[in-house]
Formats: structure tokens, sequence, C-alpha cells
């Protein structure tokens, strides 16, 4: 694969994005659950994100033999938007069931996007090895690791419920606008 700097950065994006909103998830979640769901222990939403993270892992393993990555990164952000059109139904009608297809939605996109955009990262390297592509795309992922800072932050201003929408809002319009660009860069710019 040859190497562009532009498809490297989309790439990285991508899935610090899709990190982000699975930390987001993982930090506001568990209030989110006893507050809107009715779970009766926060320590009970560690049972749901042992389940979303082996969906994701599950997704890593699996999709590689079925779809190329491009494919699957774009599938990943495409399922994304919609896990959060139905997480955002969820916690208007306080349905535990359409929380838990949203989760379980939301751990395919996660690994569909990470398998698909380390892959291609991966690929892309070799044509640019002085270039260290694949620490770079990590340093850029990692920075992920904010979010929890950021969402706390605006749960204090504005209360867990109302901070995980507006979120919610905001990741989807990231993810549109990233489904787009990949589509354009990975597979219509090629054809």
């Amino acid at each position: 694969a040859d190497f562009s700097k532009t498809r490297f950065y989309l790439l990285a994006l991508c899935v610090f994005i899709s990190w982000s909103y699975a930390a987001l998830i993982l930090s506001l979640g568990p209030t989110t659950a006893i507050d809107v769901f009715g779970l009766q222990s926060s320590a009970y939403f560690g049972y749901i994100a042992t389940s979303y993270l082996l969906v994701a892992g599950v997704v890593q393993l699996t999709l590689p033999r079925f779809l190329k990555p491009e494919f699957s990164l774009i599938l990943g952000l495409i399922a994304q938007v919609f896990s959060m059109v139905i997480m955002t139904m969820a916690l208007e009608d306080g349905s535990v069931l359409s929380a838990a297809i949203s989760l379980a939605l939301s751990g395919f996109s996660y690994g569909a996007v990470f398998v698909g955009g380390a892959i291609l990262v991966n690929k892309m390297s070799l044509a640019a090895p002085d270039w260290h592509a694949v620490s770079k795309f990590y340093f850029i992922v990692y920075l992920f690791n904010a979010t929890p800072l950021a969402a706390g932050w605006l749960a204090d201003k504005m209360g867990v419920f109302s901070a995980l929408l507006a979120s919610i809002f905001l990741f989807m319009a990231i993810y549109a606008a990233f489904s787009v660009l990949a589509l354009w860069l990975l597979l219509l710019k090629k054809a």
C-alpha cells in the first residue's frame, strides 16, 4: 500500500474517535445505568463493560477473515452511528433492551474500526518505514485517555444524563463526517 499522510491521519483519527466513544460509555455508563436504567449496583456495569469489550475482541479476531480492512473500517463507522441513534432512544425511553442492542452494536463497531484501521496502517507503514507510522498511530489513538476527564468535567457542568446525550450527538456528527471521508478516501478515490 502506498503511504499517504492524509490517509494515515484519517485512520488514526477514526480509531481515536472509536476508542473515545468507548471511554465515554465506560466512564459515564455506571451512573447512567443506575439513574436511567435502574441497575441496582454500579458493579453490575462491569459485566456490561466486559461484554462490550468481548464483542469487540471477537470482531477483531474474526472480521478480517470476511472483509477487507477498508470495508471493516467503514462498516464499523456506520454501525456506530446507528448504535448512537439507538442509545439516544434508549436513554430517552429508559429501555434496557435498546441500550443492550446499542452496546452490542457499539462493541462490534469498536472492533471493526480498530481492526480495519490497524491493518491499513500496518500495510502503509511498510512503504515508509522511516516515518514510524505504527508508533504515531498508537500515540494518536491513545490520546483517547483524555475522554473520561472531559466527560467528567461536562457531567459536572450539565449533569450526567445531559452530558451523555450532548456527547453522543457530538460523536454522531464526527462519525458521520469520518464515514463520508473514509468512504471517499479509502474506496471511491481508488476507483
